[in-house]
């Protein structure tokens, strides 16, 4: 009987022993996939605001180019470069940045339209 015990908690302990690696490597293998899916988020997350970013700035030198430097081509190539940027921004952004970026394109319309007019007039 005690042989019978001994021999069944031996088998036990060997089982445990052995399937106990395995479920632990198991586990920093799903950790490690969560950790490299997390970090691709953050990437694309942080692209998304350095283009967000240049965008900004595109918009900014579109301003200068027009209000400083009555320079309204130098001016409409800022804007299109700002589209560009948005348009980049927008294929990793979530949706918040992506509201951001749908704000960011009106204003863009809209200086466009009112440099076109003024354009025309002159």
């Amino acid at each position: 009987m005690k042989k019978a015990i001994s021999a069944t908690l031996l088998a036990l302990w060997l089982i445990i022993g052995f399937a106990a690696p395995a479920v632990f490597s198991a586990e920093q293998a799903g950790q490690t996939k969560d950790m490299e899916a997390t970090e691709i988020e953050w990437q694309q997350a942080l692209k998304a605001q350095v283009a967000l970013a240049m965008a900004k700035v595109n918009l900014l030198k579109a301003r200068t180019e027009l209000w400083l430097e009555k320079n309204s081509e130098a001016a409409l190539q800022s804007l299109e470069d700002a589209k560009t940027n948005l348009r980049k921004a927008y294929g990793t952004a979530d949706t918040v940045t992506r509201r951001r970026i749908a704000d960011l394109e009106e204003q863009i319309k809209g200086a466009e339209t009112a440099l076109r007019i003024k354009s025309d007039q002159a």
